[in-house]
């Protein structure tokens, strides 16, 4: 089996996400079943598959491994349906001023309370989460719901309200996963941490609240009495055997083990590729059989840019360079980087260069769009909304190419999730423009769509220039906004490939970006399907902007040179076509394929031990024998398990 190893995968997922998809749908459809593996409890996670257009086949998550509900048919379960463990039900009835909430009561009069009952008002208003109390009256479990109508959490709380252990439970109600929670008086060292948190924090409110014209007072610090932290985990498996771990990453590893126990064979090898290697890098070092692993570099492997060669690592890989001897392959996106991570490292791992983006048959097949059929000085950026992306240089390029050539009227568009780190700091950078350039203030807008002039609810921005939109997980509409655009802008602190931009000049859009490694200066010929500027760390955007600036009017005011671009933009995409990135896969897959027969006889016999069920000996590890299992069938290919 072809795994690859995330965190997560939701609705709306970042740059990692969309390599993992295209390269699954790339393997799909060239017959090779794969794995996407993640670690995090998500309640919705096979509602999210819906928006990746994937099975339930192709994600095996932890929890429903453990489980058991990796396949399970969906059921709609409305707050009528919601069992009492045996309680009579008399009312069920929703708030008046919250209609997500209902209440449940054991009789007419209303004086026996049950519990609350949160349902999804979007999604046939399914239960979500009920909230258990007791006959005196007190909270004593919260009950979460997978999205496909089953307990699947249930978080018991203590008699003062707080929570004690989080218990996941298999279709049967048995314990599968208890997480521990318990509290402690914090030490000295905690308590000083927390009051510098608190004063950062006031000082950012603070900050807040004058550029949203509101009034603020600071609150002091009240150190708490109690803090919270996870003591540890038992995990019990399916054939009676029970394990205790102090860590999450303690639990990943035995689940990464198991799945490689589980899908072992002989004949062909397990392949891991670590696109996320915080998920389980140190486990799949620690496997009991062996397996092909693969270290997939996704972003810059250096802390600088500038200096790839000598500064310290990327702190999310330090731990795999120090053990990438370990590996079997190293992958990267770039011919660039693969020649410099050889040169700086020379891994005995088997270097590998691998486009994560593919571009898709339906982008490929689809009609070129003139540059004149597009909106007029149009720019597009579709980023996660963060600091390190930097769209804030972007617009201020174009309020500079606005302020030097009136008239221009040039706009950017960002597409994309926000996120809030260095206290909202995209979208203080992006107000503080229209200060800096005497712009009239945008239109700021809360996540509901709603006017707002609390910079801590701001989710979208709306002006001439520049416009803040939502995330867009439907394909066809994404590549019907790069068909609508003319030039693809970037100033990133650091990339190590950008796939929305490989699939927006795949749309026919030249590229205006800072020359940073890796990705933006490969992608881009400078001269040709774009333009690459000067690169300028954070705080020092006044070293590019103008320059990108001069670039967007160039291209602008020049129909014919714009189109070539965009022409250009469009043959040079075929670097990234399904058949080119196949063929680096292929060269991967035939390298675990030819050592294979060597690892696998190194691979020990594992001891037959533990209680099965029904009380037969059975091996711990033998947990079903899954390594003919075949994903690209879908629904077809699996069996769904209905509740006993």
């Amino acid at each position: 089996m072809n795994f690859f190893v995330n965190e997560g995968l939701a609705a709306q997922g970042s740059g990692i996400e969309h390599a993992q998809v295209q390269r699954g749908k790339l393997f799909r459809k060239n017959g090779q079943s794969f794995k996407i593996v993640t670690r995090v409890y998500n309640a919705n996670g096979h509602r999210d598959l819906l928006a990746w257009q994937l099975n339930d086949a192709e994600v095996i998550n932890m929890y429903d491994y453990y489980e058991g509900t990796e396949y399970v048919p969906d059921r709609i379960v409305t707050a009528e349906d919601v069992e009492w463990g045996g309680r009579p039900v008399a009312v069920v009835e929703p708030m008046a001023d919250k209609p997500e909430t209902f209440m449940a009561f054991e009789d007419i009069e209303r004086t026996r309370f049950l519990g609350r009952i949160h349902v999804d008002l979007e999604h046939e208003n399914r239960v979500t989460m009920v909230e258990v109390f007791e006959h005196f009256g007190n909270l004593f479990r919260v009950d979460t719901y997978d999205s496909r109508g089953f307990i699947s959490r249930q978080q018991y709380i203590d008699p003062d309200g707080t929570p004690n252990t989080n218990v996941f439970v298999d279709r049967q109600g048995r314990p599968v996963i208890e997480e521990f929670l318990r509290r402690k008086g914090p030490r000295m060292s905690e308590t000083l941490l927390m009051n510098r948190q608190h004063i950062d924090a006031q000082n950012q409110l603070a900050d807040n609240a004058r550029m949203s014209g509101q009034p603020f007072e600071a609150k002091p610090f009240e150190a708490p009495q109690f803090v919270n932290f996870i003591a540890g985990y038992r995990l019990i498996k399916r054939n009676g055997m029970t394990y205790i771990f102090d860590s999450f990453d303690e639990l990943t590893a035995e689940f990464v083990n198991d799945l490689n126990n589980d899908f072992y064979s002989a004949e062909q090898p397990n392949v891991f590729i670590m696109d996320r290697t915080t998920a389980a890098d140190e486990g799949l070092l620690h496997m009991d059989r062996p397996a092909y692993i693969g270290f997939h570099l996704h972003n810059l492997h250096a802390s600088d840019t500038r200096d790839v060669m000598t500064t310290d690592e990327n702190n999310n890989y330090e731990f795999d360079f120090m053990h990438m001897n370990d590996y079997q392959a190293i992958i990267s996106a770039m011919p660039r980087q693969t020649a410099d991570v050889v040169a700086r490292y020379a891994p005995k791992a088997t270097p590998f260069t691998i486009p994560v983006g593919v571009v898709p048959a339906e982008i490929r097949e689809a009609n070129r769009v003139p540059m004149a059929d597009r909106e007029p000085n149009s720019v597009l950026m579709i980023v996660r909304r963060a600091p390190d992306k930097r769209p804030a240089a972007v617009a201020e390029a174009l309020m500079i190419a606005n302020q030097k050539q009136p008239g221009l009227n040039a706009h950017l568009d960002v597409y994309g999730y926000f996120d809030n780190t260095g206290n909202n700091k995209t979208n203080k950078d992006l107000i503080n423009l229209f200060d800096k350039y005497g712009l009239p203030k945008p239109t700021m807008l809360n996540e509901k769509g709603e006017e707002t002039t609390d910079i801590n609810e701001v989710r979208r921005l709306d002006s001439p220039v520049v416009t803040l939109h939502d995330y867009v997980t439907d394909r066809d509409e994404l590549y019907a906004i790069h068909r609508s655009h003319q030039v693809y802008g970037l100033a990133s602190m650091m990339e190590g490939f950008n796939i929305s931009m490989m699939e927006a000049m795949s749309n026919g859009l030249p590229g205006v970006s800072t020359n940073v490694n890796y990705g933006p200066n490969d992608l881009i010929i400078d001269g040709e399907n774009g333009y690459l500027t000067a690169w300028a760390p954070e705080g020092q955007e006044d070293e590019f902007v103008s320059e990108m600036a001069d670039r967007f009017l160039e291209l602008f005011n020049d129909p014919q040179k714009l189109q070539t671009f965009s022409d250009a933009a469009y043959d040079h995409s075929d670097r990234y076509y399904e058949e080119n990135v196949w063929q680096a896969w292929q060269g991967l897959l035939d390298d675990a394929n030819k050592r294979w027969p060597a690892m696998a006889a190194q691979a020990p016999a594992l001891s037959n031990v533990g209680v099965g069920e029904g009380g037969t000996t059975m091996t711990a590890y033998t947990l079903g024998q899954r390594a003919d299992e075949v994903t690209i069938n879908g629904v077809a290919g699996v069996t769904y398990f209905a509740a006993n």
